[in-house]
């Protein structure tokens, strides 16, 4: 039985999928005699669990999904309607211009908070932050239970493929000249960019 190890189950350009070992690490596998490999390990495997509702590794997968959606529905009395938060990513080596860019897309989108990525090491000033110890997406959760819709934006995070299938949860792309050849597998899930407006 095998389950998710994050985005290379989906991505069929991945290790996952496609064997990217080099002419030494295949000898140096047979030299040590080891016993499995990537294909090997999907060959043997019964079933597959996935958070993912796309193609994965192998055939026969089962959908584990992050929370009981109908628990969820059963939440009536929310306080409030919507909230929009925003999905930080490093993605200049300059970190002015990740500043510049956050800081711009919250104000242009009127985005309620941003959330940042782990290995930011900056700050994006005048935008507010919702810091937190929990992983992303269980805090998009937790958010659920007070709020009837989040909308989350994003540049190119994988971290939202596994909030898809929450109704509630609406996610959308903003599209940024510099990423738009990683932007593509955004599209290629069907994940809406907002209006062509390009940063």
């Amino acid at each position: 039985f095998t389950f998710d190890d994050g985005t290379a189950n989906i991505f069929p350009t991945s290790m996952f999928f496609v064997d990217h070992r080099g002419q030494k690490e295949r000898v140096l596998s047979k030299l040590l005699c080891l016993k499995y490999d990537t294909e090997s390990i999907k060959e043997i495997s019964n079933k597959h669990y996935s958070i993912f509702h796309f193609k994965n590794i192998i055939d026969n997968v089962e959908y584990v999904p992050l929370i009981n959606l109908q628990s969820l529905e059963k939440v009536n009395d929310k306080k409030y309607k919507h909230i929009s938060v925003l999905l930080g990513q490093p993605l200049y080596t300059e970190y002015s211009l990740n500043i510049n860019l956050f800081r711009n897309l919250v104000n242009e989108y009127n985005i309620d908070y941003y959330i940042p990525h782990p290995r930011e090491k900056y700050i994006v000033s005048d935008v507010k932050y919702m810091n937190t110890n929990l992983i992303f997406e269980e805090y998009i959760i937790n958010l659920l239970q007070e709020y009837e819709k989040v909308t989350v934006y994003t540049i190119y995070s994988s971290a939202v493929f596994s909030l898809l299938a929450i109704s509630n949860v609406e996610v959308r792309c903003i599209r940024v000249n510099d990423f738009s050849e990683e932007q593509k597998i955004m599209e290629k899930y069907n994940i809406p960019f907002m209006s062509d407006l390009i940063c």
